[in-house]
């Protein structure tokens, strides 16, 4: 992904999207830090914070794997998950951009792929056998989106609440990580 990213970059550099002085946070994968505390910058450039997500996953969560014994590797992933609760809660202060935006308010989905991957190195079968569970688990999630989005007037992306970043972003992460489930557990016959 780095060829094209830097090549992307060149481009929107000389169609002059953005300064030489904000083209280093890019060049070093870091404009959802730069974006989460000042104004982002739009157009084009706007998309490359989720490449900075991704790429400094790459660089950090080798490291973890590395270092952490494989047998405490699903605890730190699912102590992850909870977590990045609490960043984004720590985080709303901040404004949208910073618990949107940053890996570390981001990680809990990160983590729960990473969770998912252990869970598959030791049972393979473990996804078909879950079908009936996680579709359940699924709809629960999105029932109480949608409950909390009709009920309470607050409970919205654009209004950087507590709530909102907390148990919306955590409810988005259920049903994800449920769909997941649900797709490996199908296998090959999809």
């Amino acid at each position: 992904i780095v060829p094209p990213y830097y090549l992307a970059l060149a481009l929107i550099m000389l169609a002059g999207l953005f300064t030489a002085a904000e083209l280093p946070w890019f060049l070093g994968f870091a404009s959802n830090v730069r974006d989460s505390f000042q104004h982002p910058i739009g157009g084009p450039p706007d998309s490359m914070w989720s490449i900075a997500v991704e790429e400094q996953f790459y660089i950090v969560w080798p490291w973890i794997v590395l270092f952490v014994p494989r047998r405490l590797l699903p605890g730190v992933f699912l102590a992850v998950i909870v977590a990045a609760l609490g960043v984004r809660a720590m985080l709303t202060p901040h404004g949208f951009d910073a618990v949107y935006r940053l890996t570390i308010s981001r990680m809990d989905l990160l983590a729960a792929g990473a969770f998912l991957a252990t869970i598959e190195e030791r049972d393979p079968d473990w996804f078909a056998r879950q079908s009936r569970f996680v579709v359940m688990i699924a709809a629960v999630a999105v029932a109480m989106f949608a409950g909390l989005t009709v009920s309470v007037p607050t409970f919205r992306t654009s209004l950087n609440t507590t709530l909102f970043n907390v148990v919306g972003f955590g409810l988005s992460t259920v049903f994800f990580t449920m769909t997941l489930i649900y797709i490996r557990g199908l296998g090959d016959g999809i």
